[in-house]
């Protein structure tokens, strides 16, 4: 245990320093040039942590530290809300990812891991962030002297002594100078605000207990244990809880009746149309295309875990490990017809009522499902499950990247500018301007073309003129970034758009009510 000192206190070093640098990169928030610049000095802490630890960095992990500084400059281009998520939760899943693989437990890498693998290392390494720090200081031996008679070096005791030094003094100051006002004349403190100091410090704290946490698994989890042949950890399942023939076959024979039924009635709303809709169930097309969508996403993401968790408890059973197979590739293929036709449902809905983020998202999402789904089929059913967490961890990656290709603001804002002037019979078409005014990216230049170009739209329509008022508002109120640390690129090139056309969008916004008031601004 000796020899782990050193390396814990470096370890703890480490993420003291990852806590003050979260603090003065990360405080408006996980975005931006800050929060890129954090995750370099995050990986470059690991890399050097690592090669204190004198543990071999494999070339995937090098990969995954480069993942996480990809996506975090991307969070840097685009600015979209959505999109900004999953690029923040494929950061840290390849910060975790890294730490896994070069501590080598419970996985050595992604590729021939197991999902029941996939779970357990995702808990440890959870585990180790959220409560490394405690066993890096007990058990490590981070804080502990070495022996009774160690000498302690000279910048050592100064720093402690002015660690001990500044609280006490500067707490019996304040109060002398309260005291005494012409005390507090001689004595000008600086004013320190305990809000302040409290937010600081709380920042600090948890960024550098989690990054502590976090080097610890990179520097000093135990290597190996529990290591099986191919990085699997998580034994096999116990006879109590195995499924046999009789438990597929109803299982997925029920499931596979269910969505046959329910792909008949799609068949006649799909060749029937309208009068099929309205003779059954008295809707019209439009009003149809409003429901099911998502309840159709949660159906096709259910299947997902039921057909790899059922795999799982038939993996000593070969008569009910056939059986799963020619019924889970049907199944398969019904979940995939049911995607089609809410693909489909969905086509409809934004035809008559437009494009959303939640919808542009939900439907990239069932993209990636749609290709796990396939992926499962060619891989875990047929016996070959080593490359599916992988393959789909890696689609799921590669989804994010077209995502950040494509700037889904850009998308929403042309699909709905292009939607026909008379989306919905009997009414013109409705682009709620003031809602696309709230996207980010791309869709900024779009929204002011269409702002300014009066050519196109139904201006004389009171309503349509209430719409383009906030719309025009909502962009020249819209906030700049503040500090460096939130610079990102979409956002700059919006501010300087908007900056260049202000004239022409305050023109436009001349007359509309403001915000709060009833009456036209003057």
């Amino acid at each position: 245990m000796a020899d782990h000192v050193p390396l814990a206190r470096a370890v703890l070093a480490v993420g003291l320093l990852l806590g003050i640098a979260a603090d003065a990169l990360l405080r408006q928030g996980p975005g931006g040039l800050g929060f890129l610049l954090w995750i370099a000095l995050a990986a470059l802490s690991g890399l050097a942590l690592a090669g204190r630890a004198g543990r071999r960095v494999p070339r995937e992990a090098l990969a995954w530290f480069l993942a996480a500084i990809a996506f975090a400059a991307a969070m840097c281009w685009r600015g979209d809300q959505q999109l900004q998520f999953l690029n923040f939760v494929a950061t840290v899943c390849a910060l975790g990812m890294a730490a896994t693989v070069i501590a080598g437990t419970p996985i050595a890498g992604i590729f021939g891991a197991r999902v029941r693998d996939l779970v357990a290392a995702t808990a440890v390494v959870l585990g180790d962030i959220v409560g490394g720090t405690p066993r890096l200081v007990a058990r490590d031996g981070a804080l502990r002297a070495r022996g009774p008679t160690r000498r302690v070096s000279g910048a050592r005791a100064l720093a402690r002594a002015v660690v001990i030094t500044v609280p006490i003094v500067g707490v019996l100051a304040a109060l002398l100078v309260s005291a005494d006002p012409i005390f507090a004349t001689l004595v000008r403190l600086p004013p320190l605000d305990p809000k302040w100091l409290v937010s600081h410090a709380l920042m600090i704290g948890c960024f550098a207990w989690l990054s502590a946490g976090w080097g610890r698994r990179v520097a000093l989890a135990e290597a190996g244990a529990g290591a099986g042949a191919g990085g699997s950890t998580v034994p096999d399942v116990p006879a109590a809880f195995a499924l046999g023939t009789t438990d597929v076959a109803v299982l997925l024979g029920s499931m596979i009746v269910l969505f046959t039924a329910f792909m008949s009635v799609q068949l006649g709303w799909l060749f029937g149309g309208a009068a099929f809709l309205e003779a059954r169930a008295g809707l019209t097309v439009a009003q149809y295309a409003r429901r099911g969508f998502f309840e159709l996403l949660w159906v096709a993401l259910i299947v997902s875990p039921v057909l790899l968790g059922t795999r799982a408890l038939v993996s000593g059973d070969a008569t009910a490990r056939r059986w799963h197979a020619r019924l889970a590739f049907p199944l398969i293929v019904l979940v995939c017809a049911m995607m089609g036709s809410a693909v489909e449902r969905m086509r409809l809905y934004v035809g008559y009522f437009g494009l959303t983020s939640d919808r542009f998202f939900a439907l990239a999402f069932m993209g990636w499902l749609a290709v796990v789904l396939v992926w499962l089929a060619l891989t875990v059913l047929r016996d070959r499950g080593a490359p599916f967490v992988g393959g789909s961890v890696l689609a799921g990656l590669a989804a994010i990247v077209v995502l950040d290709v494509a700037d889904p603001s850009a998308i929403i804002a042309r699909t709905n500018l292009g939607r026909p002037a008379t989306a919905v019979v009997g009414r013109p078409r409705d682009v709620n301007l003031a809602y696309l005014a709230r996207l980010r990216d791309g869709a900024v230049p779009l929204v002011i073309h269409a702002l300014l170009d009066t050519t196109g739209g139904v201006v004389s329509d009171p309503a349509s003129r209430s719409d383009r008022c906030r719309a025009a508002l909502r962009l020249l109120s819209r906030p700049a970034p503040v500090t460096w640390q939130q610079w990102n690129a979409g956002d700059a090139s919006a501010a300087g758009l908007i900056q260049l056309d202000a004239p022409g969008l305050r023109a436009v916004a001349h007359g509309c009510p403001t915000p709060g008031s009833t009456s036209p601004a003057m």
